[in-house]
């Protein structure tokens, strides 16, 4: 227990210092790349120039805080190798950003499965061999310098990239990407709120119930950050030619957003308890009434990280820092309130972070949807939104009697009846459809790209 505190201690440091280093220049990249790409080469060049200095101070910086604060050598040794797989990832971040808005998103699906594969097996190794918890660390090291090449290699294969170091532009960059800083630490800040709160205000085994909960709803999102990511590059280009274009694609988005967030949220919401008593044993079962708290607020984070993508193509990351802000001031209160409240009704405060989150992204939705110059919901999407939530009630009716069975048949159950209901009620049209076939074609495609051209130069 003593070294993965350690590990998290030292990732914990670098995560933060990462997110300063980065700047949010990343973002920047890819709307600009997407509006005018020959202003690629520039960009990735200034970008990368930036990155490297720093890096070069962030990594000084808290090396001199750590011997400060008097961290253990391990510790220390952490921060040391933590901070080379940083530079690689720094390059890394660049040379994707770049690939986004291009719109070449093959390359990056391929990347990410054969970097998690290097990672996840390396960590399995090496927790075989029952080496010590440092070693964790060269693995980063190791897909961090994978990720960056793979990614550099990707970039100039598919586009003349050069160098071309403007140094007008770093004013720029670092003055436009700022605000995406501040809303990226405000976003921390907001994150770890409710943890920090339970901490006070209850013991340990409440925090870690709410962390096991926490955890498992962050890759909930994956549906949100896949279609995110897919949209913004080709929304900030629409956004140069007019609102009606932008508005078109971004009701498209949120559509295809609902149908799969609101299935993975109300599905969470039915089996969180089992499943988590079923993979991490029965002293987990409060968790399980958190994580189906978060199943809940999967469907509003959803929505929110969609249409944060779709602000920042618009120039509006300041709307979206306000309201940043307005959450974190909104959820102290309420945690102060409503943590203790739970914790001396159910004996789990963790349910009252919870629900002070459910809140805090409802108010976020609003302020987000208010904030947008067109109708997001006109009546055709509106007619959508309560055909898609209607079915999913009804698999949470028709799924929630069984729930204590084999995770097998709940699962299949509310699979079968929730696409069945779909395709009655017509909720996707036949262009919809064809549409979404075409996309997972597309992406095949271009995931097989990269593989076939390996082929070729070695055959």
């Amino acid at each position: 227990p003593s070294g993965v505190g350690t590990y998290h201690l030292a990732s914990s440091l670098w995560n933060i210092t990462a997110l300063i280093i980065g700047f949010g220049v990343d973002v920047i990249i890819t709307r600009e790349v997407a509006r005018n790409h020959a202003m690629l080469s520039p960009l990735v060049t200034v970008g990368m120039v930036l990155r490297i200095a720093f890096h070069a101070l962030g990594y000084s910086a808290l090396v001199i805080f750590a011997h400060v604060a008097g961290y253990s050598a391990a510790t220390m040794q952490l921060i040391y190798i933590f901070g080379v797989a940083n530079f690689a990832f720094q390059i890394g971040h660049v040379c994707s950003a770049a690939l986004y808005g291009l719109e070449i998103m093959g390359y990056m699906s391929l990347v990410s499965v054969l970097t998690e594969l290097i990672s996840t097996g390396g960590i399995i190794l090496l927790i075989f061999l029952d080496q010590p918890i440092i070693s964790l660390g060269v693995v980063s090291v190791v897909v961090g310098v994978v990720r960056a090449a793979l990614l550099f290699y990707a970039l100039h294969s598919s586009y003349p990239i050069r160098f071309d170091l403007r140094l007008s532009l770093a004013p720029w960059l670092l003055r436009t990407s700022s605000t995406i800083l501040g809303n990226r630490l405000v976003r921390n800040l907001y994150a770890q709120a409710d943890v920090i709160f339970i901490s006070l205000f209850v013991n340990v085994q409440v925090v870690g119930w709410y962390s096991t909960a926490d955890t498992v709803f962050g890759s909930l999102l994956f549906v949100a950050n896949i279609i995110s990511t897919a949209f913004f590059p080709v929304m900030s280009r629409l956004q140069e030619q007019g609102p009606d274009a932008l508005a078109q694609l971004a009701r498209q988005g949120i559509r295809w957003l609902l149908v799969a967030a609101i299935p993975i949220g109300l599905g969470t919401a039915v089996l969180a308890t089992p499943l988590l008593v079923l993979v991490l044993g029965e002293e987990f079962r409060p968790a399980g009434a958190v994580l189906a708290g978060f199943g809940l607020v999967t469907i509003l984070t959803s929505a929110n990280v969609f249409l944060a993508q779709i602000l920042i193509c618009m120039d509006r990351q300041n709307r979206l820092t306000v309201l940043m802000l307005a959450a974190v001031l909104l959820t102290l209160p309420v945690d102060f309130m409503l943590i203790p409240w739970t914790q001396n009704a159910w004996q789990n405060g963790a349910l009252g972070g919870v629900i002070a989150y459910l809140m805090t992204e409802t108010l976020i939705l609003v302020g987000s949807i208010w904030s947008l110059p067109w109708k997001l919901f006109d009546r055709e999407t509106t007619i959508y939104g309560i055909k898609i939530g209607g079915a999913g009630l009804i698999m949470v009716g028709v799924t929630w009697p069984f729930r204590q069975t084999s995770i097998i048949y709940p699962v299949s159950i509310g699979a079968v009846t929730y696409m069945l209901l779909i395709l009655a009620s017509g909720a996707l049209s036949e262009n919809e459809l064809a549409t979404g076939y075409n996309l997972l074609q597309q992406t095949r495609r271009q995931m097989l790209k990269p593989v076939q051209r390996a082929l070729l130069k070695i055959t």
